[in-house]
């Protein structure tokens, strides 16, 4: 088949070559994803026992836990992640654990959401992915020849309205571990299209589940940024 370009809705810019790793079920990486091997371990999933690690992962949606961001983190720090993330629909606790790690740790891939053109990608074994850009082919392909943006960029563009003391923290008037902390919530927000944040009085933090090192890395990296329970 001839080689297609497709466009969709850049959800974490970046760019990316390699094999597609296509299904057309959804997947829930806590459970789902061994976080030390990349390798697909839920055994009623199509791509069970394939290895995301270096693959142009194609799959509609994430599926169940929200644990599922820290397994995306865990792969990234780990070496064993996809290349590139294509989706049907956004979905935010799958960019999550890519925000975090390029918030925190550098590491980062691409996440491309395409609506209906998401189906197309059966038909190919190789995409190369950047920005909004996905060209897939038969063969390696030449990087995709759109620049893709920032996350100050999109944040800028988004219709997220944030408060003063919002704007105070985004900004680094509260400290750098506020700083990227408000940088992870807006990011998130964007990818839902939030135009404001709520305001609430108290959160359930869930600190029992242990992924791997990554997630200890992510609370110690807050602490040497300043950060603290108020």
């Amino acid at each position: 088949m001839a080689q297609q370009t497709l466009v969709g809705r850049e959800i974490v810019g970046g760019a990316a070559e390699g094999r597609v790793l296509y299904a057309d079920t959804g997947l829930s990486f806590w459970g789902g994803c061994d976080p030390q091997t990349g390798v697909i371990v839920d055994h009623t999933h199509p791509l069970h026992n394939e290895c995301v690690c270096g693959r142009v992962l194609a799959i509609p949606n994430g599926r169940g836990s929200c644990t599922g961001s820290q397994v995306v983190l865990e792969l990234l720090l780990n070496g064993v992640a996809p290349a590139a993330l294509l989706l049907r629909t956004p979905d935010v606790i799958l960019s999550l654990g890519v925000i975090v790690a390029e918030e925190l740790f550098g590491h980062s891939i691409p996440i491309v959401s395409l609506g209906d053109s998401f189906d197309r990608l059966e038909a190919h074994t190789h995409a190369a992915v950047a920005g909004s850009t996905v060209i897939c082919g038969a063969g390696p392909l030449p990087p995709a020849p759109r620049s893709f943006s920032t996350a100050d960029e999109r944040l800028a563009a988004s219709a997220l309205q944030l408060e003063p003391e919002e704007r105070a923290m985004l900004a680094g008037e509260r400290g750098r571990a506020a700083r990227v902390a408000m940088r992870v919530v807006a990011r998130a927000a964007e990818v839902c299209d939030a135009e404001r944040l709520l305001r609430i009085s108290q959160a359930h933090i869930d600190g029992c589940t242990y992924i791997g090192p990554g997630g200890l890395r992510f609370a110690r990296e807050l602490v040497a940024l300043g950060g603290r329970v108020a």
